[in-house]
C-alpha cells in the first residue's frame, strides 16, 4: 500500500526533472533540543444523520446499524498561506502522518456520542490547517473490496426496506481549515489538538428539511434509486450491481456524488477519484520458455530473481520521452513503498506477468515508470540485485549456473511499448504497468542475424561458460572482474544497466550510488579559535537551517564567477535539515546530514541555501550562534541570530582529498563547509590579511552586552551599530559557504 509520507526520502534525478516534494524539516545534530510537540489527534465524523439518522429528499426514514469506512494516507498539514480548496496552491511548510489504515463505523455510539477517535500522534506545535486522505478499498476483514460499507434500514409508507450498500471506488479528499463552531488543528506545546474528517451522507441521500430546490438535493440521487432495487424486501447492492440495474443517468448521480462526502466540518475539499493501479514484472519468453543464446547455448531459467525498490509511476506532460527533446516533467506520482523481491522465472509458458503490488492512485494516464533494481539484504539473493539460475546446454554439454549480479541499477522509463496501451487508469476501473526485463541483452539472441546491435552488444553465455569447473558455472561481478578479460568484463557491465524496458519502450539507465552528503564548521566552530580583535571565541551550538541542498555533475567543471553551470545530472535532497555544526569533539567528522542513492559520476558542484526556520528552536532564523567569548578579565555569553537567507553554488571541494566521485555500488560524499573566521577573523593570521580586514571581528558584538550577555539579531544590530561596521557584516555573511576551501557563487 502507498503511503503518502517517506521518512527519509531520497531522490535522484536526470537535471531536465521538474518535480518537487514538500516534507517537513529535520533536526540532525549528536546531542539536540527537540522542537516544542504536543499531541495531534485525528478524529472521524458521520454527524448526526448517521448516528440519529434522517428522512431523505424523498422520504424515505434512514436508519443505520453500520457506515464503515476504510481510511488510509491520514496526513495534516501546516500551510502557508491558508489553504483553500480551489482558491489557492497548496504549499506544505510542515506535514504529519498516519501510516496504515483504520477501518471506522461512523454510526458507533448513541445520538450524542462524540466524534470517534481514529488515532494520535505526536506532533511539532503550531496550526494544522489542512487534512487529506484517502478512502480506498478494504483489503481483508468484512468490508473487503469495498471503502464504504451502509446497512441500515430505511421505512416510507408500508414498507421497510433493509439495506446494505457498498462502494468499490476509492476517492481522495485534500481539504482546508475546519469550518465549524470551534476552531481545530491549532496544537499548542505539551497540549492536545483535534482534526477532524468530516463525512456528509446528506450528499448521497439528501435532506427532507431542505427546499426540494435546494442545491443539495437536486445533486444528491436520494434513497429511491437503491430502493428500485430491492429484491424480496432487501437491498444488497453495491456500484458494480447499480450499474447494471440503475439508468445511466441515476447511476451517474450516484458515481458524480459519491467523491464530495468528505469535509472537515462544514469545510471544504479537492476531491479526487482513485483507482487501483497495479505493477508487474515480466522476465517475457526468454525467461519462462528459455531461449539460445547468440553463441548457441539453449538456456533454460529454474529462478531469475530481481529485487526491485523506488516503483513509481507518473503521469507526465508533456509526454516522456527517454533521450527526447523535452525534459521529464511529472504532474502526478504514484508509488509501491518497500522492496519487492521477484522470480520472473515464476508460472509456465503461458503465464501472465508476474504481480508485484498495487496502490490506489488518481486517475488518468501513466505515461512514465521508474524504479530501482538494488542489492537484496535479506534472504536467498542477499547482496545480490539479480540472481539468475538454470542450465545452459551446447552440443554435448550441460552446465548449470548461478549468476550474481552485485550493482544498483536504475530505470526511468516512458511509455508501455507493445500490443495493447498500458497506464490508462480511469473510475472504478484498474490499469496496470509493466516492468519488463529483457534477458536477450545480456545473452543475445540465436534467431537474430549476428551483426544486429543487440547481438553486437551482448556479450553471450560464453563468457559465463568459461568459467565453468566441475561442470557448474557459480560466477559474480567481482569473479568475473577477476576472471575475465577486460573488455569481456566491461561489456557485462556495460550491457547489464540497459535490462529494464516498458514493453518494448526504453528507459534512462544509469549505475546507482550512495552520495553522503556532510556539513562542517570545522576546528573554528567545534575547538574554538581567538578572533582577530583577540577575543578567544569558542561554541555551545552553531545552528544553521539547510535546504534545497543538490549536488551536479557539471560539463564543463563549474568555477563561481568564471562560468556558467552546465549540469549534466541533478540529484537534491528534499526538506530543509537544522544542522548543529558544533556537535561532537574535537575529533569529530564531519556531520552527516542525509544519504541518497544517485547515478554514479563526478559530482563536482554543490549548491545550497540557508534560510529562515519555520518552527522549533531557530524559528525565524537562518544561523544561530552561542556560546562564550573571553578576553582579559571579560567573559561574556552571546546568542547571535542571523535573520537574513543566503543561497550557495559551490565548484568541486578542494582540500586533502578529492569528493563527490561516486562509483557504482560505492559510497562518495560532499561536503558544506562554513568558515565562521569570515565573521570574526583569525588572530593567527596577520592584521591586514584579507581575510580580517573584510571580518568585523568579535568586538561589534562586544560592545552590545549588558550584564555580561549578548542576545541580539541583524535587526538589533542594525540598530546599535555604526552604519560601516553594521555593513561590514552583511556584506561577510553571505561568504560562509564554501566546499572545504572552494570557494562559491553568492547571490540571489
Amino acid at each position: 500500500m502507498s503511503q503518502l509520507r517517506v521518512l527519509r526520502p531520497v531522490f535522484f534525478f536526470i537535471v531536465s526533472l521538474g518535480l518537487s516534494l514538500a516534507f517537513s524539516p529535520k533536526f540532525i545534530a549528536y546531542a539536540q533540543t527537540p522542537p516544542d510537540t504536543g499531541t495531534l489527534e485525528f478524529t472521524a465524523n458521520g454527524e448526526d444523520f448517521v448516528r440519529q439518522g434522517f428522512t431523505s429528499k424523498d422520504g424515505w426514514v434512514i436508519n443505520f446499524d453500520q457506515v464503515l469506512v476504510n481510511l488510509t494516507d491520514i496526513t495534516a498539514y501546516q500551510t502557508d498561506p491558508p489553504f483553500e480548496p480551489g482558491e489557492t496552491e497548496f504549499l506544505p511548510q510542515s506535514t504529519v502522518a498516519l501510516t496504515g489504515s483504520y477501518v471506522i463505523d461512523l454510526a458507533e455510539g448513541d445520538e450524542g456520542a462524540e466524534p470517534i477517535f481514529v488515532a494520535q500522534v505526536e506532533a511539532p506545535a503550531g496550526q494544522y490547517n489542512a487534512l487529506s486522505w484517502n478512502m480506498i478499498p478494504a483489503a481483508e476483514g468484512e468490508m473487503a473490496g469495498y471503502s464504504l460499507w451502509l446497512a441500515g434500514t430505511a421505512e416510507k409508507d408500508d414498507q421497510s426496506l433493509p439495506f446494505t450498500i457498498g462502494v468499490e471506488r476509492g476517492y481522495s479528499n485534500l481539504c482546508g481549515e475546519f469550518v465549524g463552531e470551534a476552531r481545530q488543528g491549532i496544537l499548542q506545546p505539551g497540549e492536545t489538538a483535534q482534526l477532524e474528517m468530516t463525512f456528509h451522507f446528506d450528499h448521497i441521500f439528501g435532506d427532507a428539511d431542505l427546499p426540494e430546490d435546494d442545491e443539495l438535493n437536486t445533486m444528491a440521487p436520494g434513497f429511491e434509486p437503491f430502493a428500485s432495487v430491492a429484491e424480496d424486501g432487501t437491498v444488497n447492492t453495491d456500484l458494480t450491481a447499480l450499474q447494471e440495474s440503475l439508468s445511466e443517468e441515476e447511476y451517474q448521480m450516484v458515481v458524480e456524488i459519491l467523491p464530495s462526502l468528505g469535509h472537515t466540518g462544514e469545510g471544504h475539499c479537492e476531491y479526487t477519484d482513485l483507482s487501483s493501479l497495479q505493477f508487474t514484472a515480466n522476465g517475457e519468453d526468454f525467461i519462462r520458455q528459455g531461449f539460445t543464446s547468440k553463441d548457441g547455448w539453449a538456456i533454460t531459467f529454474d529462478r531469475a530473481l530481481v529485487n526491485l525498490t523506488g516503483i513509481t509511476a507518473y503521469q507526465t506532460d508533456p509526454p516522456y520521452e527517454p533521450g527526447g527533446e523535452f525534459g521529464f516533467q511529472a504532474e502526478t506520482t504514484a508509488s509501491l513503498t518497500g522492496t519487492f523481491v521477484v522470480d520472473l522465472a515464476e508460472g509456465d509458458e503461458s503465464a501472465e506477468p508476474i504481480p508485484v503490488g498495487e496502490t490506489y492512485a488518481p486517475v488518468g494516464q501513466y505515461n512514465a515508470l521508474g524504479w530501482q533494481m538494488v542489492p537484496a539484504e535479506t534472504g536467498d539473493m542477499a547482496g545480490y540485485s539479480l540472481w539468475l539460475e538454470g542450465t545452459a546446454e551446447k552440443e554435448d554439454q550441460s552446465l548449470p549456473f548461478t549468476i550474481g549480479v552485485e550493482n544498483s541499477y536504475t530505470n526511468l522509463c516512458g511509455e508501455f511499448v507493445g500490443d495493447e496501451r498500458k497506464g490508462i487508469l480511469q473510475p472504478g476501473q484498474p490499469a496496470d504497468l509493466e516492468m519488463t526485463f529483457h534477458f536477450d541483452h545480456l545473452f543475445g539472441d540465436a534467431d537474430l542475424p549476428e551483426e544486429d546491435d543487440l547481438n553486437v552488444l551482448a556479450p553471450g553465455f560464453e563468457p559465463f561458460a568459461g568459467l565453468a569447473e566441475d561442470g557448474a558455472v557459480t560466477a559474480d561481478l567481482v569473479t568475473l572482474a577477476e576472471a575475465l578479460p577486460e573488455d569481456e568484463y566491461q561489456m557485462i557491465v556495460d550491457i547489464l544497466p540497459t535490462l529494464g524496458h516498458t514493453g518494448e519502450g526504453h528507459c534512462e539507465y544509469s549505475e546507482l550510488g550512495t552520495l553522503a552528503i556532510t556539513a562542517n564548521g570545522e576546528d573554528f566552530i567545534r575547538q574554538g579559535f581567538v578572533s582577530k580583535d583577540g577575543w578567544a571565541v569558542s561554541f555551545d551550538q552553531v545552528w544553521v537551517n539547510l535546504t534545497g541542498i543538490t549536488a551536479y555533475q557539471t560539463d564543463p567543471p563549474y568555477e563561481p564567477d568564471q562560468n556558467e553551470l552546465s549540469p549534466l545530472v541533478s540529484t537534491a535532497l528534499p526538506g530543509s535539515y537544522m544542522i548543529d555544526l558544533a556537535a561532537g569533539d574535537e575529533t569529530a567528522p564531519p556531520i552527516l546530514v542525509d544519504e541518497m542513492i544517485v547515478p554514479v559520476g563526478q559530482y563536482n558542484a554543490l549548491g545550497w541555501q540557508m534560510v529562515p526556520a519555520e518552527e522549533g528552536d531557530m524559528a525565524g532564523y537562518s544561523l544561530i550562534m552561542q556560546g562564550t567569548a573571553e578576553k582579559e578579565d571579560e567573559s561574556l555569553e552571546f546568542t547571535i541570530g542571523v535573520e537574513n537567507s543566503y543561497p550557495n553554488l559551490c565548484g568541486e571541494f578542494v582540500g586533502d582529498e578529492r569528493k563527490g566521485i561516486l562509483q557504482p555500488g560505492q559510497t562518495a560524499d560532499l561536503e558544506m563547509t562554513f568558515h565562521f573566521d569570515h565573521v570574526f577573523g583569525d588572530a593567527e593570521l596577520p592584521e591586514d590579511d584579507e581575510l580580517n580586514t573584510m571580518a568585523p571581528g568579535f568586538e561589534p558584538f562586544a560592545s552590545l552586552a549588558e550584564d555580561g550577555v549578548i542576545e541580539t539579531n541583524l535587526a538589533a544590530l542594525a540598530e546599535a551599530l555604526p552604519e560601516d561596521e553594521y555593513q561590514m557584516l552583511v556584506d561577510i555573511l553571505p561568504t560562509l559557504g564554501h566546499t572545504g576551501e572552494g570557494h562559491c557563487y553568492y547571490g540571489e
